[in-house]
């Protein structure tokens, strides 16, 4: 994760990892950095299951870069916001 790029890790040995479909246990999980452009550190990690009746190729990986990117956006928007409410209520102070 410190490089900036997903990983797959292994939950194989996750006495309570989750089922997939066909009741098969998840085995492996992809950890998405959430990076804001910019800047040096990590927001945090997205870490998702990889469905086990589904290879992890380029288009399913893909995908879930863009739900980290969104993830990402809606944390910034929220930090954005409360920045904002918190300037209103200094200069309601004022």
């Amino acid at each position: 994760i410190k490089s900036g790029q997903a990983q797959v890790t292994s939950i194989a040995s996750v006495e309570s990892s989750p089922l997939g479909l066909a009741d098969q246990p998840v085995l492996e999980a992809l950890t998405l950095p959430l990076a804001i452009s910019g800047e040096d550190r990590l927001m945090g990690v997205l870490i998702v299951g990889i469905n086990p009746c589904r290879k992890l190729n380029k288009d399913y990986q893909t995908f879930y870069s863009l739900v980290a990117s969104q993830v990402t956006m809606a944390i910034q928007n929220a930090k954005a916001y409360e920045a904002e409410k918190k300037r209103a209520e200094m200069l309601a102070e004022i």
